[in-house]
């Protein structure tokens, strides 16, 4: 029999983060990740844009988000650990409406002492070329789109590299004696009665039961704990047993689109927004997509998460659909930045996302000697090190965990039955 103390299913970057600060802070548990891919963080992880802000109306998004951008500075600049960061921003456009309309969430951003810097309708025009005033473009109100009147830049935002992110965990799980077990699919619970008392089919309604381990295509594998960081798979796993991870899964699109102009080429290298002199992340004033550079790849994704009209389903192998950037998102595109007129894709690809559909908040919780830990909203690559900080505290029964900040976080706060968390107010 393999006997573990916990053993972790889903080599995501909350599996991965979860395994580093379990080795980490208890050095002396024998940890076993599982996946059924041939490595770590091939599944949605690798699929995502692996975008970071802690641009956030909820304290909790902002305090779980801000404290992992905190890390990853550190891992990369202090620890010499190349993730790929670049802190290029985030640019938020909005309409003189809208911006009256998000003056609440600014004052409160304002007071959790997010940075950000504003941009009039001249500084965007001028900086980005940028088409501000559609009101006589009968297209454009065709399609309700609104005018551009003023850029809020977020300014500790940008991107890193998922695959980068990934590793650093896992060699850290591994230089730690963590171990690992890919090409392994996980397809069922083990849940037996807490005390065998010997009778036929057992566990029955009136015992006490629990998880006890996985199968697998491997065989059979126990722990004192399982940790379920599956992500949209996870359902597949908690739903036989009667366990509610919260979550639903979701489409998400990505559309690569090439500099292949001089007018591209200038815009992907725009002046003045960061030190990395590139264009920051672009969320237009309708905000169903945003566009995201790519300057070592000389383009642009255009990256679409899919909301209504898009059902809450689980693909096995999620497809992106080429039509909803020709009819769908480039006539948005064009109408702000005319430099994509003409563009076509070079490369797209799909993935998903769990959605959190309360709060749009995480889950970590127990049941049954199950922790889930599922819910991340889009938003797994930028607060993961929060979570497996939280997700590891709550295997080995701690109360309150230290997150990166410093900042000690309550660990069922991110529960069910002690859920205590700000619903997100600023949705993108």
């Amino acid at each position: 029999m393999s006997k573990f103390d916990v053993i972790v299913i889903g080599a995501g970057v909350l599996g991965v983060s979860t395994c580093y600060h379990l080795k980490t802070n208890f050095p002396e548990k024998r940890v076993l990740l599982i996946d059924k891919m041939p490595a770590a963080g091939q599944g949605n992880t690798s699929k995502s844009a692996a975008c970071f802000r802690n641009f956030y109306y909820s304290s909790t998004n902002f305090l779980l988000s801000d404290a992992s951008i905190n890390f990853y500075f550190h891992v990369q600049n202090d620890l010499g650990y190349d993730l790929g960061l670049k802190k290029v921003g985030y640019l938020f456009l909005f309409s003189d409406s809208q911006y009256k309309e998000i003056s609440r969430v600014l004052k409160k951003m304002n007071q959790m002492e997010v940075e950000t810097r504003t941009y009039e309708r001249s500084d965007l025009e001028e900086r980005l070329e940028i088409e501000t005033d559609l009101s006589a473009d009968e297209e454009a109100q065709i399609m309700k789109l609104e005018n551009v009147d003023k850029g809020v830049l977020n300014v500790k935002a940008g991107y890193l590299s998922s695959d980068a992110l990934i590793r650093f965990f896992e060699e850290g799980f591994k230089r730690l004696n963590g171990e690992t077990l890919y090409n392994t699919r996980a397809e069922r619970l083990i849940l037996e009665s807490e005390v065998r008392i010997g009778i036929p089919q057992e566990p029955l309604v009136w015992q006490d039961k629990r998880i006890i381990g996985v199968s697998t295509n491997r065989g059979d594998f126990y722990a004192e704990k399982l940790v379920v960081t599956a992500g949209t798979w996870s359902n597949t796993l908690l739903d036989p047993v009667g366990i509610d991870s919260h979550v639903k899964p979701k489409k998400r699109q990505v559309f690569v689109v090439k500099a292949t102009n001089d007018k591209l080429k200038h815009l992907i290298h725009t002046k003045g927004f960061s030190e990395e002199n590139c264009l920051p992340i672009i969320i237009p004033p309708n905000s169903f997509f945003f566009l995201k550079p790519m300057t070592e790849e000389n383009g642009f994704w255009i990256v679409y998460p899919n909301y209504l009209g898009v059902p809450f389903e689980l693909l096995d192998d999620p497809q992106p659909h080429e039509n909803y950037f020709v009819y769908g998102l480039r006539p948005v595109l064009t109408r702000y930045f005319p430099q994509f007129t003409g563009t076509r894709v070079f490369n797209m690809w799909a993935g998903q996302r769990e959605c959190s559909t309360q709060d749009q908040l995480p889950y970590v919780f127990e049941e049954a000697g199950v922790v889930s830990v599922n819910g991340a909203h889009g938003r797994g690559v930028k607060q993961a090190d929060s979570i497996g900080r939280i997700a590891a505290g709550l295997c080995a029964e701690q109360d309150y965990v230290e997150l990166y900040s410093g900042i000690e976080f309550r660990v069922r706060d991110l529960g069910v039955a002690e859920r205590n968390v700000e619903r997100e107010g600023f949705i993108i």
